[in-house]
């Protein structure tokens, strides 16, 4: 486990895996502090596993994810290894816990929830109230968006540019999700179109949003397994599971880490909020927005 006593500043330089969020050439992230804000984000549920979808993850500054990445990783390593954690294996005894008793497993997740409190980071999640989704967002919308994993990506986006904008951030931020294969590439498909909307709505808060929303392997971005246990004990939670084993063992190791005052349990009421403004977002549609997009999404083909 890494300590806030054992932090070494030449740590501050991004890790040659997260090079590509700092858009500097090494010898000029050397000389320039790293400020920018990235949030890593998982998802655990959806079809099949219960009544609640979550989105959570963690917001940071870039040199901070540089630090805690190093330390995640030796924290893997140490004693009885891993490779990486995903929270399904540690549950099931499957995949890097496979042949593990539960008392080492147990102990890894310890060390794991103990790491991640040496950071400077706060949690952020959105939980979906599925039932009240189908009923309710999905009889209004087409796909993509009658989709539950659509509103999770977009609540999230708006979620950590609110965030830090009030923490005082006034630069883009970076959001950085666990792959997902179907998802990923529509996510990036309307991206422009969810952001154009912003910049006419609220621009200040739209200059926080990213360029692009960035998908990466939690396999090799240390950030993202962080985010997997996360996310996998709200869902738990959520679901009315709160009291099981993982949350006596990692929840009580997470004491400095406060939670963004954007997360929240999205139910009928917000779900019905989120419907009228997106009513109110239609109204202000041109029709030379509409004949752009139509092209950007190769509907005119």
């Amino acid at each position: 486990m890494v300590t806030r006593a054992q932090y070494n500043e030449k740590d501050a330089w991004l890790p040659r895996e997260l090079s590509f969020l700092a858009g500097l050439p090494e010898a000029r992230r050397r000389i320039r502090p790293l400020l920018t804000v990235q949030a890593y984000v998982d998802e655990s549920g959806g079809s099949g596993q219960g009544a609640v979808l979550v989105f959570a993850g963690f917001i940071g500054e870039a040199q901070e994810w540089a630090r805690f990445s190093s330390g995640w990783s030796t924290c893997l390593g140490g004693g009885k290894g891993i490779a990486y954690l995903r929270m399904h294996d540690a549950a099931h005894l499957t995949g890097e816990f496979t042949g593990w008793q539960k008392k080492e497993r147990d102990e890894k997740l310890r060390s794991l929830a103990r790491t991640l409190n040496a950071y400077r980071v706060r949690s952020i999640h959105f939980a979906i109230d599925l039932p009240a989704f189908q009923n309710g967002m999905a009889e209004h919308w087409a796909r993509p968006h009658k989709n539950p994993y659509f509103l999770g990506y977009l609540l999230m986006l708006a979620g950590v540019c609110v965030d830090a904008q009030d923490w005082g951030y006034k630069e883009q931020v970076e959001i950085i999700f666990d792959e997902h294969v179907i998802f990923s590439q529509r996510v990036k498909l309307w991206y422009p179109l969810f952001k154009e909307m912003w910049d006419g709505y609220d621009p200040e808060l739209a200059a926080l949003y990213p360029s692009e929303p960035l998908f990466r392997d939690d396999k090799t971005f240390p950030p993202l397994q962080a985010a997997d246990l996360m996310a996998w004990l709200l869902r738990k939670s959520y679901a009315g599971e709160g009291d099981n084993d993982f949350a006596r063992i990692i929840m009580p190791e997470l004491t400095n880490i406060p939670n963004s005052h954007c997360s929240d349990f999205v139910r009928k009421e917000r779900m019905d909020r989120l419907t009228k403004m997106g009513y109110e977002f239609e109204e202000r549609i041109t029709p030379e927005q509409i004949a752009r997009w139509r092209k950007h999404l190769g509907l005119d083909e």
